[in-house]
């Protein structure tokens, strides 16, 4: 039986490289950012939309109201 050189320096790799985890952590740290970013824009469209409804509503314009 003849040694074969060829199995010897060939081996198998299971395992993800630097370039594949660095790909992975990107896309990651992209949907989080994403997701913050629109949390913080519901919560202003949130805020808007009830400024828009008390500006609108009929008990702004009642004079001798106090703010509160």
């Amino acid at each position: 039986m003849p040694y074969d050189n060829n199995k010897v320096m060939q081996k198998n790799y299971n395992a993800f490289s630097l370039i594949e985890l660095s790909i992975v952590i990107l896309i990651i740290g992209i949907l989080v950012a994403g997701v913050t970013k629109g949390s913080t824009l519901y919560q202003k469209i949130k805020l808007s939309s009830a400024r828009s409804v008390t500006n609108n509503s009929p008990v702004a314009y009642i004079s001798g109201l106090s703010v509160w």
